[in-house]
C-alpha cells in the first residue's frame, strides 16, 4: 500500500482576488495542500480564523501588523514582504513555504559574510566609522555594504535592517 501523503491545511488571506485564485490553483495542481478557507478582507479573515482550523495561514503583508493574529494556532506566512514570501515567488517556492510553514531563507543566504558582519555590528549600535575601524575597511565601504543590505532586505535604513534581520534570525 502506498504511503499516505500528509495534507497541509491552508487559510488564504489576501486582499487581491487574482492572487487568491492563483494560490488556490497552485494548491489544486500540486496536491497535499487543502484550502480550508479564503478571505479578501481583514474582517472576513478574523471571522474565518475564529472558526476554522489550519496548519498555515497565508496572510497579506499589506495589511500590516494591525491584522489580528493573536490566538491564531497556525504557522503565519506573510505574503508580500521581504522577510516573508515575496510576491515574485514561483509556484514551487509558494508550495515549499506552505509545506514548511515559513518562507525559504533565500534572503539570508544572499547576504555575504561581510554584509552579515556589518549588520551584526550595526545591531550592536556601532557607527559607520566604528564598523570600518573594527573591520579594517573604509567608512565608504561600510556604507556600500549597508546599501546592499538595505536592498536585499527591502528596507531603507539601519534600524529597519537590524529589526528585519533579528526577526529573520540572520543576526543575534
Amino acid at each position: 500500500m502506498p504511503a499516505a501523503v500528509e495534507t497541509t491545511r491552508l487559510i488564504v488571506a489576501l486582499a487581491q482576488p487574482l492572487l487568491v485564485h492563483g494560490v488556490v490553483r497552485v494548491a489544486e495542481q500540486v496536491g497535499g495542500i487543502a484550502i480550508v478557507a479564503c478571505a479578501s478582507t481583514q474582517a472576513s479573515f478574523r471571522s474565518i480564523v475564529a472558526r476554522e482550523m489550519a496548519d498555515v495561514v497565508l496572510v497579506d503583508a499589506a495589511w500590516g501588523d494591525d491584522v489580528e493574529l493573536a490566538g491564531v494556532d497556525a504557522d503565519i506566512l506573510r505574503f508580500g514582504e521581504p522577510s516573508g514570501l515575496p510576491v515574485t515567488c514561483s509556484a514551487e517556492e509558494l508550495v515549499e513555504a506552505v509545506r514548511r510553514g515559513r518562507a525559504p531563507d533565500t534572503i539570508g543566504a544572499s547576504l555575504t559574510e561581510r554584509e552579515r558582519e556589518v549588520l551584526q555590528l550595526s545591531a550592536r549600535g556601532l557607527s559607520v566609522s566604528e564598523i570600518g575601524r573594527r573591520l579594517c575597511i573604509a567608512p565608504a565601504t561600510v556604507k556600500t555594504h549597508l546599501q546592499h543590505i538595505y536592498g536585499k532586505l527591502g528596507v531603507s535604513n539601519r534600524a529597519a535592517a537590524v529589526a528585519t534581520a533579528l526577526r529573520m534570525q540572520l543576526i543575534q
